[in-house]
């Protein structure tokens, strides 16, 4: 995929197909990004439209305005919206927004997002999620996928996914983050002190509230 632009236009040039050239030429990265937009929006919205029933199993569940809280969510974890972007709507107002009406909030807050915050989110939103499978899964993934990796010249195992480490959790929901002590196979190391980047984003009494609720220490796939 991080060669799909590339190679698309070596097709499209290779078709003569110079009219579409033109069309896409600076302009496909935007373009993905707004069909991103578009399918993650219109499907709560094509349930509500089509039937009451489906959206009845929704709401059955959590309310529409968190329903469409987590289309937001999704963006964010999507790189497609910084998570600094909140939710902009309110539960009365949520009730009465088009699809048309999100989408174009959804793609005015990705225009007023970092693109190179973007993508470092999507980043460390993948690798986290990756983080969060067993060892003896990707192993089997690794196993399986193999010729693929080295096709493509990826590396089947990353470090910033297969050396796993103590998790170190915030209680607290308005942090979320882990602190974490490197660990491997061979030797596991425990540093005292969680690193000082993400305790120099916090005032003083913040940092005091957020070392007391640390909590629960514990391996992660440690052999």
């Amino acid at each position: 995929m991080e060669r799909f632009q590339e190679d698309a236009y070596d097709v499209i040039d290779r078709l003569h197909q110079n009219a579409t050239r033109h069309s896409l030429n600076g302009n496909m990265t935007s373009l993905a990004g707004d069909d991103a937009v578009m399918d993650s929006v219109h499907s709560p919205y094509q349930w509500r439209i089509q039937t009451h029933s489906h959206r009845g199993k929704i709401i059955r569940c959590i309310s529409w305005h968190e329903a469409l809280q987590r289309v937001w969510r999704k963006l964010q974890l999507r790189g497609l919206v910084e998570f600094g972007h909140p939710f902009p709507l309110v539960e009365t107002s949520s009730r009465r927004t088009t699809a048309a009406e999100f989408i174009a909030l959804a793609n005015q807050a990705r225009r007023d997002s970092d693109p190179g915050k973007l993508r470092a989110q999507k980043e460390h939103v993948l690798t986290e999620m990756y983080r969060s499978v067993p060892l003896a899964v990707l192993e089997d993934m690794r196993t399986t996928f193999q010729a693929d990796f080295e096709m493509f010249e990826y590396d089947s195992s990353p470090n910033e996914i297969f050396e796993r480490v103590f998790g170190v959790l915030l209680s607290s929901r308005s942090y979320g983050d882990y602190v974490y002590a490197r660990t491997t196979k061979e030797q596991h190391s425990f540093h005292s002190e969680p690193p000082s980047s993400f305790f120099a984003r916090l005032p003083p009494i913040q940092t005091m509230n957020a070392l007391s609720r640390l909590r629960r220490v514990s391996y992660m796939d440690a052999p």
